[in-house]
Formats: C-alpha cells, sequence, structure tokens
C-alpha cells in the first residue's frame, strides 16, 4: 500500500510538472495572421489565418515572437487559394508534408540557401512554374527531399531561376560533390549543364525530365568522367554531348578577344597570332585595343598631316611682319595677316576697333534764332559721331527803331513799325489820336504788367506824360523752346517714354510706350504628376528671363476608392483578434486550475504518509 502511494504521489508530481513544461515552452503562440509555437528557442510555423492574411506574394517573416522561424509544419497553409507566390526567409531548415498543398493559385516559391529538408507532398496540388534560388551549390546540397508530388520536389512544368533570372545554363560551382535526389527534376529551361571536377556523384533523378539538355562541360578529362557516379534517372544528363577539359566557370573557355591569351574563367593560358593593326602608323590593336609607338612621316617642319596615315600634329610656323589687310575705324575692328617663311601658311588677326577722338572744342550744329533753339556738340576727328549734344537758346528779337508809316490826326490813330534786324520780323503799334486840345501825346516805354510766357500771352502799358492818357497793348507768348528728345525704352514690365524739355519753363513733354509684356517660351515640365502630389511646369520669357511655375494637378488615384474597405477590414482583423485572445485567456484559466488540483492532491497524499508513519 505504502508503495503504491508513493508510485501515485510521484507520478502525479511528474505530470503537473511536466504539464507546466509544455505550457511555457510549446504552448501555441499568435502574432498578426501567424499562430506558431517556440521550440529549443525556434518558432515553428503552425497555422497562417488566410481569410485575413496576405493575397498574392506572400513573404514570411524571419522571426516571430522574437524567434526566427526555422520549420514551416504540415498543413500550415493547406488550402489556401489565395496566394499567388511565397518567399521564404534565410532562417527556414524544413518544410513539413502538405504544409503548402492545395494552394492552386501559388505560382512561385522562393527557395533560400538555409533549406535542409523538403518533406513529401509539401507543394501537392500547386500549379507552380517558377521555383527561385539564390545558391545553385545550396540547392544541391539539401540533405532531404521528400516525394512532394510522387515525381518530384515541384513537378515536371517548373523553370528554375537564379536570382530572378531564368537558368538555360547550369553552373554547378567547384567544390560540389553531389546533387541531392530530384534536384532539378522537370527543369526543362536547362539546355546545357556545366560540371565541376569535384563532382562525384549525381543522385537518382536529379536530371529527370531535363529534356532539354544538350551539352554537358565537364572541368575534368574524359578518364575522370569514370569516377562520377551517375544514379539511375539522369538518361539525358548521360546522352547529351560531353565536353571535357572544360573551363568549370562557365563552360567553354571565354576570352575577351582573338589577342587575350588568359581565360576569363579559369586563367588558362592560349597561344595567340598577334595583334593587328590599319597601317604601319596605326598606334592601337584592331582587337584587343593594346596601345604601341609609332613614327609618322611628313613633307617638311611644316607639314600637318602624316603621308601614311593622314593623323594631324601640331607644329610652329615661322611667320613674317604683319601687314593690315583692313583698317580700324572708331567703331568697327580692322584685320591684319602675316605668312610663314616655310609653306606661306597665314595667319590672321584682329585689329581692336580705335574709338572716338572727340574734340575738346564745341561745334554749332544748329544754330539758334530769335524763336528757335540751336544745338552743339563735341565732334569726332575721326568720323561724324558726336558727344555733349547741348541746346542753344533763343537770342530773341533785335528790334529796330520804330518808323511812323501813318501820322495821327485829332479824328484818327497813326501807325508806327519796327522791324527785327535778324528775322525780319514786323511789329506794329497804333500812335494815339491827337489831344482835343491838339498836343500830342508824349508816351513812357513801354510798362510791362505782365510777362508773356512760354505759353500764355502778357500785356504792357505806357502814359502820356501831358494828359496823363493811358495806353495798352497785348505781348504774344513765346512758345517753348524744347531741347532733344529723350527715349527711356519700354520693358516686359513697365511702360517706356520719350521725353523733351523746355529750356525756358522747364515744362517736359512726354509720351508714353506701353510695356511690351513677357513672351514665354513653351513651358517645360520638371516634376510628372502622381497619384499623391502635382506635378509642377515652367516657362521662361525670351526678353527678361523672368521665370512662371504653374502647377499640374495629380492623378486621381484608384486607393482614394478603397479606403473605406481597408479601414473596414482593418477594422474587422483587430475584433477577430481579441475574440482569440480572449478565448486563448480562458483556456489558459481552466488548464492553470488543472494544475492546482493535481498538484494540491500530491501535497495531501505526501501529509498523509508522514502523518502515519509518525503514528507507527
Amino acid at each position: 500500500m505504502k508503495r503504491f502511494l508513493a508510485i501515485l504521489f510521484c507520478t502525479c508530481l511528474f505530470f503537473s510538472l511536466s504539464l507546466f513544461g509544455i505550457v511555457t515552452v510549446n504552448a501555441a503562440s499568435t502574432e498578426g495572421n501567424y499562430t506558431y509555437s517556440v521550440v529549443n528557442g525556434e518558432a515553428i510555423i503552425k497555422k497562417y489565418d488566410k481569410y485575413n492574411g496576405v493575397r498574392g506574394e506572400l513573404v514570411i517573416p524571419s522571426h516571430l515572437g522574437g524567434y526566427p522561424v526555422t520549420e514551416i509544419d504540415s498543413s500550415a497553409f493547406y488550402n489556401n487559394t489565395y496566394l499567388t507566390s511565397v518567399v521564404l526567409p534565410d532562417s527556414v531548415k524544413k518544410i513539413g508534408d502538405l504544409a503548402f498543398a492545395e494552394c492552386h493559385k501559388l505560382d512561385a516559391v522562393s527557395i533560400p540557401p538555409s533549406l535542409k529538408k523538403l518533406s513529401g507532398s509539401a507543394f501537392n496540388r500547386c500549379d507552380i512554374s517558377k521555383v527561385y534560388i539564390t545558391d545553385v551549390a545550396a540547392w544541391c546540397n539539401i540533405e532531404y527531399i521528400g516525394n512532394v508530388f510522387g515525381v518530384g520536389p515541384f513537378g515536371s512544368t517548373r523553370k528554375l531561376y537564379l536570382n530572378n533570372s531564368l537558368i538555360t545554363k547550369l553552373i554547378i560551382p567547384e567544390g560540389v560533390t553531389h546533387t541531392s535526389f530530384y534536384a532539378f527534376f522537370g527543369c526543362d529551361s536547362i539546355t546545357c549543364v556545366v560540371l565541376p571536377k569535384s563532382i562525384l556523384s549525381v543522385a537518382n533523378g536529379s536530371f529527370s525530365n531535363c529534356t532539354n539538355i544538350k551539352d554537358v562541360w565537364y572541368a575534368g578529362s574524359e578518364s575522370d568522367k569514370s569516377s562520377i557516379s551517375i544514379n539511375s534517372g539522369n538518361t539525358y544528363l548521360i546522352n547529351a554531348t560531353w565536353h571535357y577539359d572544360s573551363c568549370p566557370v562557365g563552360a567553354p573557355h571565354s576570352y575577351n578577344n582573338d589577342c587575350d591569351t588568359s581565360c576569363n574563367g579559369c586563367g588558362k593560358i592560349r597561344t595567340v597570332s598577334g595583334h593587328s593593326y590599319d597601317n604601319a602608323c596605326d598606334t592601337t590593336c584592331n582587337i584587343c585595343n593594346e596601345t604601341r609607338t609609332v613614327s609618322h612621316t611628313y613633307d617638311n617642319t611644316c607639314d600637318t598631316q602624316c603621308n601614311v596615315c593622314k593623323s594631324n600634329r601640331t607644329i610652329s610656323h615661322t611667320y613674317g611682319e604683319w601687314e593690315v589687310t583692313k583698317q580700324a575705324t572708331c567703331t568697327e575692328s580692322g584685320a591684319k595677316a602675316r605668312k610663314c617663311r616655310v609653306c606661306s601658311n597665314t595667319e590672321t588677326a584682329t585689329i581692336s576697333s580705335l574709338g572716338h577722338n572727340f574734340s575738346t572744342e564745341w561745334t554749332v550744329d544748329k544754330k539758334a534764332t530769335c524763336t528757335t533753339a540751336g544745338s552743339k556738340s563735341n565732334h569726332c576727328a575721326r568720323c561724324s559721331a558726336t558727344s555733349n549734344n547741348t541746346t542753344i537758346l533763343t537770342s530773341g528779337h533785335s528790334w529796330g527803331n520804330w518808323i511812323t508809316e501813318k501820322k495821327a490826326t485829332d479824328k484818327t490813330e497813326g501807325l508806327s513799325v519796327r522791324k527785327c534786324s535778324e528775322c525780319g520780323l514786323k511789329e506794329t503799334q497804333s500812335i494815339a489820336k491827337l489831344a482835343a486840345d491838339g498836343h500830342t501825346h508824349k508816351f513812357s516805354e513801354w510798362k510791362v504788367i505782365k510777362a508773356a510766357t512760354c505759353k500764355e500771352k502778357g500785356n504792357a502799358t505806357r502814359i502820356c506824360s501831358i494828359c496823363k492818357e493811358q495806353e495798352q497793348k497785348d505781348l504774344l507768348a513765346t512758345g517753348h523752346q524744347v531741347g532733344e528728345w529723350i527715349e527711356v525704352s519700354a520693358t516686359c514690365t513697365n511702360d517706356g517714354a520719350c521725353e523733351r524739355t523746355c529750356v525756358v519753363c522747364n515744362e517736359t513733354e512726354k509720351i508714353t510706350i506701353k510695356a511690351l509684356g513677357h513672351e514665354f517660351e513653351k513651358p517645360i515640365v520638371i516634376k510628372e504628376p502622381t497619384n499623391n502630389e502635382n506635378g509642377i511646369k515652367q516657362g521662361k520669357c525670351k526678353r527678361c528671363g523672368e521665370e512662371t511655375t504653374e502647377e499640374i494637378p495629380a492623378l486621381l488615384s484608384d486607393n482614394d476608392n478603397t479606403s473605406s474597405t481597408s479601414s473596414n477590414a482593418e477594422t474587422k482583423s483587430e475584433i477577430e483578434v481579441n475574440r482569440d485572445t480572449n478565448k486563448n485567456t480562458g483556456n489558459n484559466w481552466f488548464i492553470w486550475t488543472l494544475i492546482g488540483i493535481i498538484v494540491l492532491i500530491g501535497i495531501g497524499i505526501g501529509v498523509y504518509l508522514i502523518m502515519k508513519k509518525r503514528a507507527h
């Protein structure tokens, strides 16, 4: 009885500790759409939520919960009809039975170099046509490939890709000693295989159904081939044309050109016929571009072209004195030339323009008159150019004495006339009638009451010293005495003007020239519009260089119509994750309660045995 109770106690205690260990180490956990367990510090993917997960290309993460993903468990992605391609992380070592079975749309899979075991039926009933590998040597050294389809890992219709390039020439690098079972089964894209000298064994079916293999390039000799164990199922490899002593890196030996003596792949040395040149002066080989030193042939020291190859050289001529061929003027350049004494080669040069030589003495260009302004300037001694153009003010009339043409009486006025000695202009004035008492008025000099201006008349008055009778007359407006027109050119944005100013009253006469406006070139697109950002196009004015920038509206994006759907999907995903979390929490409470009951039973039995022993 005691022995039975002791055994029962130990069994219960062991069971409780074992159960406790399973819960803490191997309990299923979730991260995102993955359910996984942890064994010996490595994550094993148990299941993938195909309804909320990725649709299309799936890149499996290298870590879950901080643990490296090393295994895809059996049926983990079973019947996931949404996947079209799968990329496995470099940490995966094993793919279990039926791991991706029934994934009918799965067309491509990427195999990492870390993979050691590919279990049977892993890709059963998948429509895979492309297998991507990153390291051929690692693929050849997979330790175990199960009967994935019953005929090899990926079926008879697949294409093999190395770093995204379709493999037609399969190069197995030096150092690989064997290939694994059905390693390249059905790769009908392969037309030739390069085998290293290190190869010792080709496993069963390694190249089975590789129907297009035509050539095998083997780095060893024909006698070395006898040491290779080529197992059954490799008929197309055996029946292909074998080439021996080939380059182990790239099949036949390859050279850069016909002059190259060393193979690019393995460095094997060969004998070549020599370089090829066009003529005796050619310095570069037509085949390999290697250069040599040559001596050209010329007629004389001034000859610039070789008599053989017609190439040109730079020489120094022996020139005579310069001769002027075109005289320079104030504003235009001249020219000069000189000839070589050896070959009569002519060299020309430009003579700079002389510039104006203005006199310091004034020259009257337009003489001022009594009423019109004149002008004067400094003249160039060599040409007709002028500078310092200056206005000469009007001289005013030079009046002579008044001459009576008609005497005044007591009944009628008289008339007197005077004449300008410069321009001959005549000015008249009336002579007042004689006074009633018969005396003749003795008027004073005219007194200007209001001076005439350029635009307005003035007036003057005089008084008789005898009878004090007053007489008035108008003074004519003098008119403006203007200088030359001065032009301010119009620009794209600012008006221009032509102005001239009266030298007497400084009044300015102005004619406005309207702004020209910008003349933009055709706009250039400097930033294309995208779905999220506007583009930019820019133009430039031909006259002033001012730039104009204009936005190009952003393109319409399909994402604008799907944001609502994505939001709903995200909300749904969060609700389901919370529901699963609550479910797992409920299961944990049940397990912990069971553990507590078992532990209490074990402790109770132990206390009972101890008390009973003391009683005896």
